[in-house]
């Protein structure tokens, strides 16, 4: 696999899921999870193609107190070294990313990414009888 391709794949990945990860990224990495992480990247590496598919929850604390929880499901395909899919549908965006062959992904990449975000309705605050 290109060093282009894996550079884009994880860019993408990492856009992708940064919201949910960003408190597990001030903890310390696991050694055995480290190892794990590395014969992953071996297989990868000789793979013709895989693919991924993620569920991501992330719950945000709103000025009143309340906790809202928005989720998304990802479902990435790499085919050989030079063709990338990605496709999101989410509480707060629906987004496809892909590659042509001569991976012109960052050009895509920048024009699929605008979050399509859905206005909340606004209630009046309660008044006491």
């Amino acid at each position: 696999m290109g060093m282009g391709l894996r550079a884009g794949l994880i860019a993408t990945a990492a856009l992708m899921v940064a919201p949910a990860i960003a408190p597990v990224l001030a903890q310390t990495i696991d050694p055995a999870a480290d190892a794990l992480l590395r014969d992953l990247g071996t297989y990868i590496d000789g793979a013709n193609g895989f693919t991924v598919d993620v569920q991501i929850e992330v719950d945000e604390l709103s000025p009143r107190g309340q906790k809202i929880q928005y989720s998304s499901r990802v479902d990435l395909a790499v085919r050989g070294n030079d063709r990338v899919y990605a496709y999101e549908v989410g509480d707060l965006r629906d987004r496809t990313l892909w590659s042509k062959p001569k991976n012109q992904l960052p050009a895509i990449m920048s024009l699929s990414m605008r979050p399509r975000v859905r206005s909340c309705p606004t209630y009046p605050k309660a008044t006491p009888p």
